[in-house]
């Protein structure tokens, strides 16, 4: 009878470490779900889609620098995916000093940019919309997502053209910029 019982409490004890450490590896799970942020910088966050992306982009790279298609578990030996994270946190840093200064691409540098992108031109070198289309189908995104992207990407690039020197920019605009970043805001 005594065996019994303590069988029973041994199994018992069993069953609720199952349960428990059930629980800690649902809860991890349950935590994240729905959460597709790789890293956040200020109020600029990283999503997995980005991370992906970006990962992609270095693996094709390299790739392709190798002259063949190198494997992910090959990437990850290599470090690829902690090159794409770094990179995509110093563009998420460099955007939210970009969001604080208030400094984007205009509208109208944007559609120029697009009408010149011979990815969406027509074969006498027009802007086609349907090509344009095409293009964000097979990239998966949407035109506002892709807009966003492009503006960003030519902020940031304009910006370090500027800071590199590479830009023959005004210096009253130089000096500008460089005491709208140091002000005191409240």
């Amino acid at each position: 009878m005594k065996s019994k019982i303590n069988k029973f409490f041994a199994w018992l004890v069993v069953f609720l470490l199952v349960i428990g450490l059930a629980g800690f590896g649902l809860q991890d799970v349950i935590s994240r779900w729905g959460t597709s942020r790789v890293a956040s910088v200020g109020g600029t966050t990283i999503s997995t889609e980005d991370f992906r992306r970006g990962f992609i982009q270095e693996l094709n790279y390299v790739s392709k620098i190798l002259g063949k298609q190198i494997t992910i578990e090959e990437s990850k030996s290599m470090g690829l995916h902690l090159r794409a994270l770094e990179r995509l946190l110093n563009k998420s840093l460099l955007d939210q000093i970009l969001n604080d200064m208030h400094l984007s691409t205009g509208d109208t540098v944007l559609i120029k940019k697009l009408k010149r992108d011979q990815n969406f031109q027509n074969p006498s070198g027009k802007f086609s919309r349907q090509n344009y289309k095409l293009y964000l189908d097979r990239v998966n995104l949407s035109e506002n997502d892709f807009e966003n992207i492009l503006r960003k990407d030519m902020t940031r690039d304009f910006i370090l053209q500027i800071i590199g020197g590479k830009f023959p920019a005004n210096t009253n605009i130089s000096k500008l910029i460089v005491d709208h970043a140091g002000e005191e805001r409240m």
